[in-house]
């Protein structure tokens, strides 16, 4: 966690002069390393037949409990020295997470690798919308979360709901409500991830998962179909 905070404040340190306001409404093109932090004033939606690039080292700093809805597509591809940061200036309240919400499979593959993202607050009223701290899938498969840090996010840190991402080799803990949470026909691919010390079941769900090589440990609440038990090698 020191890690994390110090990387971040460093980042930050680095483009205090530098900084670009987002209103709120359609974002797409690109968020360069140049203009970050990106400061997030209001819920912002990448539209549908639109891409959203963000490049490595980029830091998106939401000022409220805002989301990011993607009716498009989303490329957040950092790497191993420079990752892309997620995260809100008031740590109680939250942002609301990255969401896809019946997007429509005519659009590209989405991807995050190297993000770190921290302190989505899921807490809608009906529907999809109380779940995915960090992630919410909901009919959309077409996404791919790969070498991610998803970390203090409420409610699950990923929720997919008739959608079936890849999900592999990232680490996802100290989330409220549990790592990954499915329902209904979805079959997400779940690969490499360490799900540990999540405040509730580390995956919860799924009739017909995909699961290999993960490491799912130490998370505190344990319920039907509950995969926490288990340390594949």
């Amino acid at each position: 966690m020191k890690k994390i905070l110090l990387a971040l404040s460093i980042v930050l340190g680095l483009n205090t002069n530098a900084q670009t306001t987002i209103a709120g409404g359609a974002v797409y093109g690109t968020w360069t390393l140049a203009g970050s932090p990106y400061i997030i004033q209001s819920s912002v939606v990448v539209p549908n037949d639109s891409t959203l690039t963000i490049q490595p080292g980029v830091v998106v700093s939401f000022q409220g409990h805002y989301k990011i809805l993607a009716l498009g597509r989303i490329l957040a591809m950092g790497n191993p020295t420079d990752s892309i940061y997620f995260t809100t200036t008031n740590t109680s309240i939250g942002w609301y997470g990255v969401r896809f919400d019946n997007t429509t499979a005519n659009n590209d593959t989405s991807k995050f690798f190297y993000c770190s993202m921290q302190y989505g607050i899921a807490n809608g009223s009906s529907g999809s919308d109380p779940y995915g701290g960090a992630f919410m899938f909901n009919n959309f498969s077409k996404a791919v979360v790969s070498n991610c840090l998803l970390k203090n996010n409420t409610v699950n840190a990923i929720y997919c709901t008739n959608a079936s991402p890849v999900i592999i080799n990232n680490t996802i803990s100290y989330n409220s409500g549990g790592g990954i949470y499915i329902l209904n026909t979805s079959n997400p691919y779940i690969a490499g991830n360490k799900v540990s010390y999540n405040n509730g079941a580390g995956i919860w769900g799924g009739t017909n998962l995909t699961i290999y090589n993960n490491v799912i440990t130490h998370n505190n609440v344990c319920g039907h179909f509950c995969r926490q038990w288990y340390h594949f090698v």
